[in-house]
Formats: structure tokens, sequence, C-alpha cells
């Protein structure tokens, strides 16, 4: 069989393989899965030492390597290399912020070998998202790609991070369970030959389609537009974008406010894993739009500023637009501590652009329409300037005539969502943001309405997490509810420390608790829950293997690390593979 496999290795191409051309928006990964199915082997180290000289390097599915051989081996059919990563992977969307040295540096790096530090360099380690990118499919354009091109194929547009939407026939996407989790990562799959799929979290959430359609748009314009910008440039749009949106020259003391609207545009993405950094207990809303704004310390991976360019500009067309007009002003970077020195100061500083429009629309010869292209500036962020210095302006109601916009403004002054407000009514949600900007005093009194019933909430929580709990001291109840705590904190500190004062502190003997072992104990009776779960749903399965047992729960591997102080889950480990007709098994209760 060796010499068979070396003598395959020295074929030409094309009396080797029969695949000649790429499929429409076709992924590298995928057209190397074409030629692994065509070819007839079976194992896949075979097919990826033909490709790419080495039998596990150049099997990623995500960000491809060894790239130089395969074009050699290959004979240039399918394209240079550079032309492979920049059309064929995700790499063009991790590049809309990279300068052009470090693009070459990296395109050179996996090129010539594998993929080595570009993980690092493009900043996926550190970013908050996985570092892994899971394979997507739409279930109707597999149906569709059957039907045209006798194979299912993974398309590129579905794999770029934060896509779980089809624009194309206006699903969500599924998620494949092989690749990402580790099991089968040397392998070459078509999404007919993966084992299973899931949609993750299948809720219906008011706005998550909207969000994530809005979201797919502009991470695919991002990855196609071939842009290439600095991050000084981009937090400098940010900026001008939220002191437009905020009317102030200055929007650190008002980062509350937008903190605020930026926690409803995240709200319908809670539940997707993938954006799940933004439902930890710790995560700080204004010390994460403050990093994008300032440009200190923003971050460098490309799905935070595709959130961050459809919260403030709506859309991708309407950010292009800004960058289009010339407005990538150079951004005048501080350090952390001077950002939150000017946390309490004055937010009425000069706006000359602000300044100039109000003094036109003061002398009342001219619309508000007019003024604001004079400025350059949206007819929105006229109204809402001219609502903040109190000046009453004539409107064109389009959706919300008078007797509507009477009731919507007396349910925004009481604290009700936009969201909840904008379904009453039967408008959209921009249009509820619309009155809140353009109606004078009114978003202040919202943003009043809202904090004292937050405040409320919180506080009730807290009050009954203390009659449930009488004897548990302040630092057991703050690991009960670690966010309300910390939220009380930081608004309510006097409230919250006299709360303590009813707490009853009994003595108590504290003994020093075995981690190891407890972990050892929890550990193991997880994974042989898993391996009871397994068996009960295949009876006919002779055996559970341990890529079984992390199909199923993927979080189970990092938990192995350490097997020398867990001796009861290396006992299990050890039982798994073993058949299911041994006596006295591990599985005799299944059956």
């Amino acid at each position: 069989m060796p010499k068979i496999e070396n003598l395959q290795i020295r074929l030409p191409f094309r009396e080797e393989f029969h695949v000649k051309n790429w499929l429409p928006d076709e992924t590298f990964y995928s057209l190397c899965g074409r030629i692994h199915q065509v070819s007839g082997v079976i194992d896949s180290a075979v097919t990826c030492q033909r490709l790419f000289g080495h039998r596990l390097q150049g099997v990623q599915h995500d960000i491809p390597s060894r790239l130089n051989h395969f074009v050699e081996r290959t004979s240039g059919v399918f394209g240079s290399a550079e032309e492979i990563l920049q059309m064929h992977s995700i790499l063009a969307f991790h590049f809309f912020l990279k300068p052009s040295e470090v693009r070459s540096t990296i395109c050179r790096s996996l090129a010539e070998g594998g993929v080595g530090s570009a993980k690092y360099q493009l900043g996926l380690l550190s970013s908050r998202f996985r570092a892994h990118h899971p394979l997507r499919l739409c279930p109707q354009c597999a149906v569709l790609d059957r039907e045209e091109f006798g194979v299912c194929y993974w398309h590129l547009s579905h794999q770029y991070p934060g896509v779980w939407f089809c624009d194309r026939h206006g699903c969500v996407l599924k998620e494949a369970d092989a690749k990402a989790n580790g099991v089968g990562r040397f392998l070459w799959f078509l999404p007919d030959y993966v084992s299973s799929y899931r949609v993750g979290d299948e809720k219906v959430v008011p706005g998550r389609t909207e969000r994530l359609k809005l979201l797919a748009e502009i991470v695919s314009a991002i990855a196609t537009c071939g842009m290439s910008m600095a991050i000084s440039e981009i937090s400098a749009l940010y900026a001008e974008r939220a002191k437009d949106l905020l009317g102030v020259g200055v929007v650190r003391p008002r980062l509350d406010l937008l903190a605020q609207e930026f926690a409803e545009f995240i709200r319908p993405l809670a539940g997707i894993e993938e954006f799940q950094y933004f439902s930890e207990e710790y995560f700080d809303i204004p010390r994460y739009l403050g990093c994008f704004l300032s440009g200190v310390r923003a971050p460098k991976h490309v799905l935070h500023h595709a959130l961050m360019i459809g919260f403030l500009f709506g859309g991708w067309n309407s950010f292009l637009d800004k960058v289009s007009r010339g407005h990538s002003l150079e951004v005048q970077v501080e350090s952390q501590s001077e950002i939150d020195d000017r946390h309490s100061s004055d937010s009425r500083k000069y706006h000359p652009k602000k300044e100039r429009a109000l003094l036109l629309l003061l002398e009342g010869s001219r619309s508000i329409s007019a003024i604001a292209h004079e400025m350059k500036v949206d007819i929105g962020t006229m109204q809402a300037w001219a609502a903040q210095a109190g000046k009453e302006v004539r409107r064109r109601p389009k959706s919300l005539q008078s007797g509507v916009r009477r009731a919507i403004v007396e349910e925004l002054k009481v604290g009700k969502e936009k969201r909840v407000v904008a379904n009453d009514f039967g408008v959209s949600e921009q249009a509820i943001t619309r009155l809140l900007r353009t109606e004078i005093g009114l978003h202040q009194q919202w943003c009043d309405a809202r904090l004292d019933l937050e405040i409320a909430r919180r506080k009730e929580v807290w009050e009954s997490l203390l009659a449930k709990n009488p004897t548990l001291s302040m630092s057991e109840l703050r690991k009960l509810e670690p966010a309300h705590y910390a939220w009380l904190y930081r608004n309510e500190k006097t409230w919250l420390r006299a709360s303590a004062s009813s707490i009853s502190r009994p003595v108590r003997n504290y003994v020093k608790e075995g981690l190891w072992e407890e972990r050892d104990l929890k550990l193991s009776a997880l994974i042989g829950s898993v391996i009871l779960q397994i068996v009960q749903a295949d009876r006919g399965k002779e055996r559970v293997t341990l890529q079984d047992v992390y199909r199923a729960r993927p979080e189970i591997r990092p938990m192995l690390s350490q097997l020398d102080k867990l001796p009861r889950t290396r006992k299990v480990l050890l039982s798994i593979g073993k058949k299911r007709t041994r006596k006295k098994g591990l599985f005799d209760d299944a059956d």
C-alpha cells in the first residue's frame, strides 16, 4: 500500500484527479474536500500528503497553509497562493484593519509553511471571540447545490465570523459539529458527510433575525470591499459619529447613555454562543465603548468593529458614505487614566459645526433640511441638535401621526423599552429612536425612568436573595448574584452597604476543601452520564469512544489536562472503548 500511495503522489495532477474548477462562492477547504472525495482515497492524511507535502498541515478549514506546495502540485490551475487566500478563505475579512506589511508577512507565512503565529497576528487569540471558526451550512443552499452541481459544498459567505444568516434564502445557518470542537480535526468533510448539525439557541428572540441580517451584510461587505483602515482612523470615525448622535462635543461624560443604547442593540444576540462575551457578568459596556472611541486598546478582531459599525451607523452604506466624505480624522490617543479623569468634565464644550448649525436655525431664514445639507450632517442629527437646544422644529410625520405620537411619548416617559413600544404601536424601532432624539427633553426623561426601573429591579432581586439566605455573609451572597452585586456597588453603594447590616454572621468552622477531589467527583460523574446517554440513544452501539464523548460535550476536552490528579476520571476513561458484553461493565445499567 505505501508504494501505491507514493506512486499516486508522483502522478501529474490532471491524471490523478478530476476536479478542475471552483464552484461559486466555494472555500478552499471545500475544494480540497471534493478532491479527496473523487480520488477514492479513504485516508485523509494521504490526500493531505498529495496536496501539501505533509500528512497533517494544510487540512485547516478556516485559514489555509502550505499553499506554495499546493500551487506547484496543481500547476497553478486554481490560482496563486495569494489569490486563494484572498478569494477563497476568510482571511480577507481579518485583513480589514491590518497594514500592508502585516498582510504580506501573514500571506508569505501561510504560503510557505503552517498557520504558526498567523492567528495571533490577526488578533484572534485575545479577541473574546472564539479563535476557531465552525463550519456553517444553509440547508436551502445545500438543496440547490445538489440539484445544480451534484455535490453539496461549503460556501465562503457562510463561514465569516459573525455570519449566522443566509441573505439569499433569509434563513439561519446551521453549525456543523465537526472540525471546530477538535472532532475530525485532520479529516476532510463535505456537508453531506457531517454526522450532525445544530442551530444553537432556537428561542424566538424579538429582533434577532433583523440583527443577524444586518451583521451578515456588514461582515460580507468588509470581506469583499478590499479596504484597509488603521485603528486610529476608524476610531476617529466612531467618535465623530457618536458626537453627532449625542449632539455633544465630548462623548465621555454621556457615555452611559450611549452604553444603554448599545445594550439594546446587542440584546437580540443573547443566547448565541459566538456572542456570549457580551452576556458575561462583568462585561463593562461603557469601558468597552470607550476603547473604540478613544483608540486606546481598541479590539483587533474585526467582528468587534462590524458590531460597532452596525450600532453607530446602522449599516455598511452609511459607514461607507462617511468614509467617502473624507472624514477619516486622526484620533488624539490618550491614556486610560486621562480618559477616566475627564469622565466628570463638562459635556457642553465647544462644537463648531453644531454651534454654526444652531445659529443658522435661530435666524429662521432657512429650513432645517437646507441647514443640514450645508453642514453635511444627517437631517436626524440636525433635529436632535435642535431638540437639545430647546428649539421646536416642524416635522413631516411619516409613520407617527399626532395622536399616535402623543401616546408613544407618554409610554416612553415611564421608561418602557423601545422594542416593546414599537411592537405595541406597530412602528419600527428606528422611528422610536428618532422620536427620542428629536422630542425636547424626552430622551433624558426616558433614561431617568429606565434607571429608576432598573434600580428597583436590582434592589428587589437583592432583597429576595437576602430573605432566602439570611445566614450567608456578604461575600457568599456576592458569589450567588455577582452581576447584581457589581451593578448595585457601582450605582447604589450606600443602599448596598446598609443592606449588609441586616445580615447575621454566625460563628462557623471553616474546613479546607479538597478542590481536586471535588472536581474529580463531578467530572467522572459527568463523563459517566454522557456515556450512558450515548448508549441509550444507540443501543446497538458496541462501544463508545472518546471522540463520541467529545462530540456530545466538547467542553470536556480541556478538563482532562490534569488526569494525574483525577483518579476517578481516569478510571472512567479507561473503561471507554471496551465492548458492552463485558460483565459488570460501565454500560450494563443502560441495557
